[in-house]
């Protein structure tokens, strides 16, 4: 028995091939151009549990790479402000040591006003910020970490009020700032701070560090000889320019230290950076090659999609031209 298709049935169904046709050769063109197969879960044969893992993988690796950064950013700012201390207080140090040979005390006078600004740069310095966090300021992270220079040199004042040698005013300077709650406006230092999965790192330095802290004592206590201390007694001044210049020299070890366990916590930050980065290159690939379509066998369909199409339209051509008259001829 023969089936006869009307002319309405048959215009459906040579759209309806059309469509298909023109469907799969939409897609073996995305999938020649990009290199992936358009349709995962088919090509998977609905198993999508290694993609899923993989992309589970990659997110829990790519979420690192903000606190990363952050951290990146945190420690360059405190080895530039730690930098910047170290090279003040050198310099300093150097200056007041060769003005007590010569004692010259024109010359240690203008040295106390040059350690005055020293100071106040150098607390600048530990008020830096990354955003909007005070790197310096522990766990109070929106807190400046230190107390403004004026108001540490003023209360300084009465601090060496009644002292009457260099010695003297040293060592009131460093029992003061020996008590962090005196000038230090910061927390607790921070804790631990993952960086990548079993890496973590403790961003743990303030201002607050013993290295800073005698720094910052002997910088005030110079700096005091501007703001009148041992007024009158040249000597006792220039024996308080050598004490601090001798602790400035001495403390130069201790804050190397410091730099060099900062850098440390560097190195470790960018370790675990360019292992997640690698892991997320190893888990691209292994994703590329779970979706990756096959280029021969692509081509091969979309030539035969090509080869049907041009068929169809060449029969759809050929029915549309057919008539009564013509078959009755």
């Amino acid at each position: 028995m023969m089936t006869s298709i009307g002319d309405l049935g048959m215009a459906l169904l040579l759209r309806r091939n059309s469509v298909r046709i023109e469907t799969d050769l939409m897609r073996l063109t995305e999938e020649m151009a990009t290199g992936r197969v358009a349709d995962v879960t088919r090509h998977l044969n609905g198993n999508l549990s290694a993609l899923a893992a993989i992309d589970a993988s990659r997110a829990r690796l790519a979420a690192f790479a903000g606190p990363v950064a952050q951290a990146t950013l945190f420690t360059r700012i405190q080895q530039e402000s730690l930098g910047l201390i170290d090279q003040t207080a050198t310099d300093l140090s150097s200056g007041l040591i060769l003005a007590t040979d010569t004692g010259d005390p024109t010359q240690i006078q203008g040295l106390a006003t040059d350690a005055a600004q020293d100071f106040a740069a150098a607390l600048g310095a530990l008020n830096a910020r990354a955003g909007e966090t005070v790197v310096f300021s522990g766990t109070a992270a929106g807190t400046a970490a230190v107390l403004p220079a004026d108001q540490i040199l003023a209360a300084l004042d009465a601090v060496v009020a009644g002292a009457t040698t260099g010695a003297e005013v040293m060592a009131r300077v460093t029992d003061w700032f020996a008590d962090p709650a005196n000038w230090y406006a910061g927390g607790d230092p921070r804790g631990p701070m993952d960086v990548g999965p079993q890496a973590e790192v403790t961003l743990d330095v303030t201002a607050a560090d013993p290295a800073l802290r005698d720094t910052l004592a002997a910088m005030a206590a110079v700096a005091m000889i501007d703001r009148g201390a041992l007024a009158g007694d040249p000597q006792a001044q220039s024996e308080l320019a050598r004490a601090a210049g001798e602790t400035l020299l001495a403390g130069q070890s201790a804050r190397v230290d410091l730099a060099a366990r900062l850098g440390t916590v560097e190195a470790r930050i960018a370790e675990a950076g360019t292992r997640n980065e690698a892991e997320i290159a190893a888990l691209d690939m292994a994703r590329n090659n779970l979706v990756l379509a096959d280029p021969y066998e692509t081509a091969v369909a979309l030539e035969e999609a090509q080869l049907r199409l041009e068929t169809l339209y060449a029969l759809t051509a050929r029915l549309s031209g057919l008539s009564l008259a013509e078959y009755l001829r």
